[in-house]
C-alpha cells in the first residue's frame, strides 16, 4: 500500500541557490518535526514561522539537482529570543519522479511545487541506511574537505584502522540503529564484517547543542580509567560555524557566555559542541539493568528467596566500578563560581518550582480518570506540599557549602551502563551530562551523591516493571478489574490504606493476597541490592545520607518531569517513589 506525500506550493521560482538556500523546506519541518522525539517537542504542533533555516552543511559533493546535508533549522517555541538550533539530515532533489513514495517514508518526506513549474522533494534522512553508511565513510576516511567541520581521530590504533573504510562498498558495512532519540541523540552500530576490531558506534546529535562528553572522556583517559566507551574519533563544527549559528538564530549572547566560560578553562568551544561522536563499541550482553531485571523477574517468581549470590556479587561490583569512575575524575573538577550555599538555594528553587508543575498536573490529570479515584488524587495533591517535605526530611538543614564537589556523571542510570556478563562487568556509557540542564550547570561541580541517587533509583523502575510484567502473565483478571491499569498500576507498591484502597477494593482476597506478597518481596529484594551497591562504593568512598537523600528527592522530581513531557503514561512510576517519600 502506498499513499502520495504532501504536497507545498512555493511562490517562488527554483534556481540553482535553492539547494543550497533551503528556506521553502520550513513549512515541511514545521509540521513534521513534532513526530520525532528528539526534537524536545512530544507531539505539540508548532505555529507557523516557527521553524526558520539558517544555513545547509552538505554532506557530500551535490550532484546536478540532487544533494544531502543538514538542514540547519532554529526552532522557536516559548521564548522566542532562545530558539533551539537543529542539525536535521535532509536529502534534496529538483524534477523527482512522479512515483508515490511508501507508505511508511511519506512523514519523512514532501514535494513542493514551484512557481516556474519545477517539482523538488524534500525527505528526512534520519532513518536512511544509505546516508549513514556514505556519511561514515566519508567523514573517518576524510575523503572530501568539508569546510564547516572538523575531524580529530582521537584514538592512534583506530585510525590507523579505520583509513581503509573510504574504500568499503555498502555491502562492506553492517549498519544497526541502536536507539537514541529520545532527547538528544541518534545511536547507530556500524559492524565492518572484514574488520571486527574496528566495529564502532556513531552518535550524531540533531540538537546543537552545549555537551560535555568530550571534556570528560579526556579526562577519564587521562586518568587511566578504562571501563567507559570511550571516544575514538570526533566531527566537532568549526568554531567559526558554530559561532554563525548562534549568532544567525538571535542566540549571540549564548555563545559569547559559553566562548568566555571556555577561555577561563583554556577549552575549545567547539569541542562541546559535537556533530557526530564516533564511540568505541562494548559487545555487552545489555544495559546495566539486564542482570537486576532478570533478578527481580526471578525473584516474583520465586516468592521469599532472597537474591543469590550472584547478583549480589554484580550488585557490589558496579558500586566498586561507580566508585573508580568518581576516583578517575575526583581531582580533575574546575571549582565555578557557583558556591555551595547558592547551587543548594538553586536546586531547591528548582525543586519547589517542580512540585507545583506536578501538583498542577495531577488536577488535570484527575479531570481525567474515573470519578471514584478522585478522591485518592485530592489526596497525593495534599501530600504535595513542598515546604513541608523538605521541612519534614529536615533538608532545609543542610550544610551544602561543607559538602564536596567534583565533576559526575549526572544523569547515572543503567540505561547508561553496558553489563559484560563474561566479566561481570559494567562499562559507562553517555558523558553527555544531564540533558534537561542549561550548558553553565552541565559544567558546574556536584556531590557524588547525586550520581549514586541517579543509579539506585533505576531499581525502583525494574522492580515496578517486574511487578507489571508478572500480573500480565499470571493474574490476567487484576489488569481486567482495574480501569487505566497501565498507568495506575504502581500504585499498587503503596502500603494499602485510604489512599489506594480503591484498586485493592477491586481484587477479590486471593488476588489481594498474591499482590501483597509480591509487592513485599520486590520492596525487599530493592532494599537489599541499593544496600549492597552503597555498602560496596562506601568501601572505596564516603557519602552522606542526608545528601543522599535530598539527591533522591532531586532525582524524583526530575523523573517526574520527564515523564510528564516524554512519557505520561509512565508518571504514577516516579510519583509512587515521592509519595513512599513523604509518607516514610
Amino acid at each position: 500500500m502506498t499513499s502520495v506525500p504532501k504536497e507545498y506550493l512555493i511562490n517562488e521560482d527554483f534556481t540553482s541557490a535553492s539547494l543550497g538556500r533551503l528556506s521553502w523546506v520550513a513549512p515541511f519541518l514545521t509540521d513534521t518535526l513534532h513526530i520525532f522525539r528528539w526534537s524536545g517537542l512530544s507531539g505539540m504542533a508548532l505555529d507557523h514561522g516557527a521553524v526558520s533555516i539558517i544555513g545547509f552543511v552538505p554532506a557530500f559533493h551535490s550532484s546536478g539537482n540532487d544533494t544531502s546535508g543538514f538542514a540547519i533549522a532554529t526552532v522557536r517555541k516559548g521564548d522566542p529570543n532562545s530558539p533551539s538550533l537543529f542539525a536535521i539530515p535532509m536529502g534534496i532533489k529538483a524534477e523527482p519522479s512522479a512515483e508515490p513514495e511508501p507508505s511508511g517514508a511519506v512523514a519523512m518526506g514532501a514535494n513542493f511545487q514551484f512557481k516556474n513549474g519545477i517539482l523538488a522533494s524534500a525527505r528526512i534522512l534520519i532513518n536512511e541506511v544509505a546516508f549513514w553508511k556514505k556519511l561514515g565513510r566519508v567523514l573517518l576516511g576524510q575523503s572530501v574537505h568539508q569546510k564547516d567541520l572538523l575531524i580529530d581521530m582521537l584514538d592512534p590504533g583506530f585510525a590507523s584502522g579505520i583509513k581503509s573504510i573510504g574504500a568499503l562498498r555498502d555491502d562492506g558495512i553492517d549498519l544497526a540503529f541502536l536507539g537514541g532519540g529520545d532527547t538528544t541523540n541518534i545511536v547507530i552500530k556500524f559492524r565492518i564484517p572484514s574488520s571486527p576490531g574496528l566495529d564502532f558506534v556513531l552518535k550524531f546529535y540533531p540538537r546543537i547543542a552545549f555537551n560535555t562528553a568530550r571534556f570528560l572522556n579526556d579526562m577519564l583517559a587521562s586518568a587511566k580509567f578504562h571501563k567507559f566507551a570511550r571516544l575514538v574519533a570526533a566531527c566537532d563544527y568549526t568554531m567559526e560555524t558554530v559561532q554563525r549559528f548562534f549568532h544567525d538564530s538571535m542566540s549571540g549572547a549564548y555563545f559569547d557566555q559559553v566562548a568566555l566560560s571556555c577561555a577561563a578553562l583554556n577549552l575549545l568551544v567547539n569541542h562541546f559542541f559535537p556533530f557526530i561522536h564516533f564511540i568505541q563499541f562494548i559487545p555487552g550482553n545489555g544495559d546495566g539493568g539486564m542482570p537486576f531485571w532478570n533478578s527481580a523477574i526471578n525473584r516474583v517468581q520465586n516468592g521469599a528467596k532472597p537474591p543469590g549470590n550472584d547478583i549480589t556479587d554484580i550488585a557490589s561490583k558496579l558500586g566498586n566500578t561507580v566508585a573508580e569512575f568518581h576516583h578517575a575524575l575526583q581531582e580533575k573538577a574546575v571549582r565555578f563560581s557557583e558556591n555551595g550555599v547558592s547551587q543548594y538555594q538553586m536546586l531547591i528553587k528548582k525543586m519547589m518550582s517542580q512540585f507545583n508543575t506536578i501538583r498542577a498536573h495531577l488536577i488535570e490529570y484527575q479531570k481525567a480518570l474515573p470519578n471514584d479515584y478522585s478522591e485518592m488524587i485530592s489526596r497525593f495533591i495534599q501530600m504535595l506540599e513542598s515546604q513541608e517535605i523538605v521541612k519534614k526530611k529536615n533538608l532545609d538543614e543542610i550544610e551544602y557549602q561543607k559538602v564536596d564537589r567534583q565533576y559526575i556523571h549526572q544523569d547515572l542510570h543503567m540505561g547508561q551502563l553496558m553489563f559484560i556478563d563474561a566479566l561481570k562487568e559494567f562499562y559507562i556509557l553517555d558523558l553527555e551530562g544531564d540533558p534537561q540542564l542549561p550548558w553553565n550547570e552541565r559544567l558546574e561541580s556536584s556531590p557524588v551523591e547525586r550520581d549514586i541517587a541517579s543509579l539506585l533509583r533505576s531499581l525502583s523502575y525494574i522492580k515496578i516493571a517486574a511487578l507489571r510484567n508478572r500480573i500480565e502473565d499470571e493474574f490476567k483478571d487484576v489488569a481486567k478489574n482495574i480501569p487505566r491499569f497501565t498507568e495506575v498500576y504502581p500504585l499498587l507498591f503503596l502500603t494499602p490504606s485510604g489512599l489506594v484502597d480503591r484498586l485493592y477494593s477491586r481484587l477479590d482476597a486471593s488476588m489481594r493476597d498474591a499482590i501483597g506478597k509480591l509487592v513485599k518481596a520486590l520492596n525487599t529484594w530493592e532494599r537489599y541490592l541499593q544496600r549492597i551497591i552503597t555498602d560496596a562504593y562506601t568501601k572505596e568512598r564516603p557519602i552522606s545520607q542526608k545528601i543522599l537523600l535530598f539527591f533522591t528527592l532531586h532525582r524524583i522530581l526530575n523523573e517526574i518531569s520527564y515523564e510528564i513531557k516524554f512519557r505520561p503514561m509512565n508518571f504514577f512510576i516516579p510519583c509512587v517513589s515521592l509519595l513512599e517519600l513523604v509518607e516514610k
